[in-house]
């Protein structure tokens, strides 16, 4: 298992744990808890989550491998023939893997670097870690094992559209509807008045035609 990364300038970084002692991929998605109307598509009512991936893995101060380049300190070691017949990792400097590997872990959780991790099941793209834990004890010795929990991101292209042209102009005030109602009823008054007079002049004038009035 492998985190993979860029840096400044389109630098791929690469790293590699001593050993992976447990590792969870975690799947799951939101069901409503509604009832879901007869034709209609579940996709709309079940929503799934982002990936989580959680590994327990382990760095030492002393990996059993031929050459062993420190992350930060440029510190090389290689394995070498001793006497009885065995061999030994010789370093060509002071040694601070486990703690160069762990600063690099929270580094990049911290700076919310986008990462790549390359598992047995399945690879990740666009995660982040969310979370580091490095127990320690008596027993621990030059090893530390990390408890890192990374999520899965997804990225969206958003697009840019031509805005429709209001029928009004944006701020434009509007007539208060209280002041429409009052002119509204006004007017209306007012046409009943014209429509009485004229009434009234068309009763005088019939009068007049029948010699009623002076």
């Amino acid at each position: 298992m492998m985190f993979k990364w860029k840096i400044s300038g389109g630098i791929a970084k690469t790293l590699v744990f001593d050993a992976v002692i447990r590792e969870n991929h975690s799947n799951k998605a939101i069901a409503t808890r509604h009832p879901i109307e007869r034709g209609a598509k579940p996709t709309d009512h079940v929503q799934p989550e982002l990936p989580i991936y959680t590994v327990d893995a382990f760095v030492t101060d002393s990996p059993i491998t031929e050459t062993i380049p420190e992350p930060n300190s440029g510190v090389k070691g290689q394995a070498q023939p001793v006497d009885g017949g065995g061999q030994a990792i010789l370093f060509d400097g002071l040694v601070t893997r486990v703690a160069d590997v762990y600063q690099e872990i929270i580094t990049l959780m911290n700076s919310a670097t986008v990462i790549e991790i390359e598992t047995g099941l399945r690879n990740y793209e666009n995660c982040v870690i969310t979370s580091v834990d490095a127990p320690r004890d008596s027993t621990s010795g030059s090893g530390l094992t990390m408890s890192i929990e990374v999520q899965q991101n997804y990225f969206v292209d958003t697009e840019e559209v031509q805005a429709p042209v209001p029928k009004e102009p944006r701020g434009k005030s509007k007539k208060n509807s209280g002041q429409k109602a009052a002119e509204e009823k006004a007017a209306s008054a007012k046409d009943a008045q014209k429509a009485n007079t004229q009434r009234i002049s068309m009763l005088e004038a019939i009068g007049q035609s029948l010699g009623i009035g002076g």
